[in-house]
């Protein structure tokens, strides 16, 4: 229904659509066009669900607040080979994330490097428990 329109001037992700543009005008069409494909197939949105003509979107604000918090040095420790290492990793549609961490003298837990990557295609096809195996890889 609206791969015609994919990565032309919109995403999908799971039950979000996201409709970008460069100007306004082209904006309102591109509304027009995922309303009019949304329509055909019998899908409708919920209002209260929706938001239109967003300069950014929020998960963009959510990413740089926490990047610039991890950023700190408050957060991001360097690596003490004496204390145990806590690894944290996650798996979600096309790819693996982990965080490794320690903890410090007054009992927090320091990052010590975060790293993530998508999926090739052989390794989408993995059960979950092997793709959470690729994280500590």
């Amino acid at each position: 229904m609206l791969r015609k329109y994919l990565r032309k001037f919109v995403l999908v992700y799971l039950d979000d659509i996201i409709i970008y543009f460069r100007i306004f005008k082209e904006y309102k069409e591109h509304v027009r066009l995922v309303f009019e494909a949304l329509r055909a197939v019998s899908l409708i949105m919920k209002p209260k669900k929706c938001k239109f003509a967003q300069k950014e979107l929020a998960r963009q604000k959510a990413f740089k607040e926490i990047k610039a918090k991890l950023a700190t040095a408050s957060v991001v420790a360097h690596p003490d080979f004496n204390k145990l290492f806590i690894l944290y990793m996650n798996v979600s549609g096309g790819g693996v994330g982990a965080v490794l961490h320690q903890k410090s003298d007054d009992r927090k837990e320091r990052i010590i490097v975060c790293a993530s990557r998508t999926f090739n295609e052989h390794e989408k096809k993995y059960p979950i428990t092997e793709q959470e195996c690729l994280a500590i890889v």
